[in-house]
């Protein structure tokens, strides 16, 4: 399936369980990680202080991700993959970048 095909009820539970699938990735990886979900948003916050937040952004259907390197937004490309629409990243690579996994 194929964003611009799929209703918006099928979008958002994808986005949901990419969600969900992101932070228990990032939750087996970082001890000093905790995530947290309010609604559409997830909240990710380091014991250094780092913190990085994603939305869901149901008209524009993409994710949006805020973190110290910045705003950045991905649509759903491949099946369930979600890319950068600038750089064409993924958006587990640029959220463990943003976490300092990457220096």
């Amino acid at each position: 399936m194929t964003e611009s095909n799929m209703t918006d009820s099928e979008f958002l539970e994808l986005a949901e369980k990419t969600f969900i699938k992101l932070s228990e990735n990032l939750e087996n990886r970082f001890s000093e990680l905790d995530t947290f979900t309010e609604g559409r948003v997830l909240n990710l916050e380091m014991d250094s202080g780092v913190k990085v937040v994603l939305n869901i952004q149901e008209a524009m259907r993409q994710i949006w991700l805020a973190s110290p390197l910045g705003g950045f937004r991905y649509d759903l490309v491949e099946g369930s993959d979600w890319r950068n629409t600038k750089t064409g990243t993924l958006l587990l690579e640029d959220v463990l970048k943003a976490l300092g996994a990457n220096k």
